[in-house]
């Protein structure tokens, strides 16, 4: 079976998750098609009627911000078309909870012409672990072997899963059409220029140069993913808050960081 991953993973998190579930659809190695940074995202762009015609098996995988998908995701997957393909769709969250993410993945790709046999909600590191600690060091072992027994699952599922049965987890967050993120700080003079922020960030606003932002305006685009700061060597780009966000954070990841979730399938009645 011709596998491929197709996934926009900031911090590689969701990435490695969908390789594993990969692994348990087929023993060769998947190709990846990556959505995360803008060349291939240009890539999938330019031939989205044909960029997985020769696949047996896509694996789709996004991140969970604020419930939902992220817009750079979402858009660019919304281009995509199944012809067919059989799919599976996978969230990545931080132990909060999925929210309409991994719902709204399924109706993505059920309305692109896919034939969907199988979803998954996975959890992986929080982005804000640095602020509140939530799910450290996940997915582990035991999340690597579940999506792997989830893959040989999902090659062998009959049917297609009703889009209805794949759950919800609304709360103010997931209801609300926008995402709030906080930013990450930088500091010039702990800069190296060494440009490993720049490579990673999926919006392109970092300049490879000397790791400064393109330009004033252009720090409004970024989406809070923290791909910057786990890549930084130097500490010259960190998750610090204020006394408030300090605060709020608590209080919002109170739960989350005291108890552990587990993934979360669902497969065809």
């Amino acid at each position: 079976m011709k596998v491929a991953v197709m996934c926009f993973s900031p911090t590689g998190t969701t990435r490695r998750v969908c390789l594993e579930i990969a692994k348990g659809i087929s023993d060769s190695d998947p190709t990846v098609l990556d959505l995360t940074l803008p060349d291939g995202r240009t890539l999938l762009i330019g031939d989205p009627e044909q960029i997985v015609a020769t696949y047996d098996h896509v694996v789709v995988g996004v991140p969970v911000y604020g419930g939902k998908i992220p817009p750079l995701a979402r858009d660019t997957l919304s281009l995509v078309k199944g012809h067919g393909r059989r799919a599976t769709a996978v969230a990545v969250y931080g132990n909060r909870d999925f929210g309409v993410a991994l719902r709204r993945l399924c109706e993505i790709l059920d309305s692109n012409g896919f034939q969907v046999v199988s979803a998954g909600a996975f959890i992986g590191e929080h982005s804000y672990s640095a602020v509140v600690p939530v799910a450290m060091s996940r997915p582990d072992a035991a999340d690597l072997d579940t999506a792997q027994r989830f893959g040989a699952q999902s090659a062998t599922a009959s049917g297609v899963l009703a889009v209805d049965n794949v759950e919800e987890q609304l709360d103010m967050f997931s209801k609300s059409p926008k995402i709030a993120s906080l930013k990450p700080r930088y500091s010039a003079t702990a800069c190296t220029e060494c440009g490993s922020c720049g490579k990673v960030c999926p919006t392109a606003i970092i300049a490879l140069s000397n790791g400064a932002y393109v330009s004033a305006e252009l720090t409004a685009r970024c989406i809070g993913c923290m791909a910057c700061v786990r890549a930084c060597p130097n500490d010259a780009r960190t998750n610090k808050v204020n006394p408030m966000e300090r605060f709020m954070l608590g209080m919002v990841l109170k739960k989350p960081s005291k108890a552990r979730s587990e993934p979360k399938v669902f497969m065809p009645a």
